[in-house]
Order: C-alpha cells, then structure tokens, then sequence
C-alpha cells in the first residue's frame, strides 16, 4: 500500500483496481459485482463466461476490446458506486471489485481522438 500514499502526498494520480488490473478487463464484457480473489480467476471467468481468451503477455488486449470501452466505464462508475455505498467506511483497497481505471481512460480519450 506504501506506492499508493506516497502518490496522495505527491499529487500523483494512480489508476486503481482490486484485486488486479483484470477487474477492468472483465468490465467490458458486462456488469458485475462478483468478487474474485485472484486475478487468474477473472482470467478464467473471461474465458468461459465470454469466450475472451485473455492473457496478461498479449499485447493485443488493448485493440480487442477498444470498441467496448464506454461500456467498461459505464460498468466501473455503477460497480463502484453500488459498492463504494454498500462498503461507505472502506479503504477503496479493501473493495472486491473495484477499479478507478476509467477516470484515466476517461482524460486519454479526448487525447487520442484528437492526435489520430
């Protein structure tokens, strides 16, 4: 947790997600607040739930799933609010799921629509 305080005294912005990065991935396929412990277990609901053969070497994710990225961050902002107000005195690392991966998506969008 040390990276995480150390950027808040630095004003540093970091993305977050809980339990992993996977939990962002997951979302754009659907909504879901099921908890997961482990990142292989996501890996392994993506590909049986959504026949999405995800794996964290393939540098082709991003490309795979772009055209669902509103969907992901529609999914984040409600998984985080129906949690955030289920769990009102947690840490943000203490949620099962997670993520604030869209607030950074969301500021690169307009960059890269504007640089295509």
């Amino acid at each position: 947790m040390l990276p995480i305080f150390l950027s808040i005294n630095n004003n540093v912005k970091i993305a977050f997600s809980s339990i992993s990065f996977e939990t962002w991935i997951l979302l754009h396929f659907g909504y879901t607040t099921r908890a997961f412990d482990k990142s292989e277990k996501i890996i392994s609901y993506l590909k049986h739930k959504y026949n999405f053969d995800y794996s964290k070497k393939d540098y082709e994710t991003f490309n795979k799933i772009k055209d669902k990225t509103e969907i992901a961050i529609a999914n984040a902002k409600k998984v985080n609010k129906v949690i955030t107000e289920g769990h009102p005195n947690s840490k943000i690392y203490e949620l099962n799921p997670y993520t604030d991966v869209y607030k950074l998506i969301a500021e690169l969008l307009p960059f890269k629509k504007n640089n295509l």
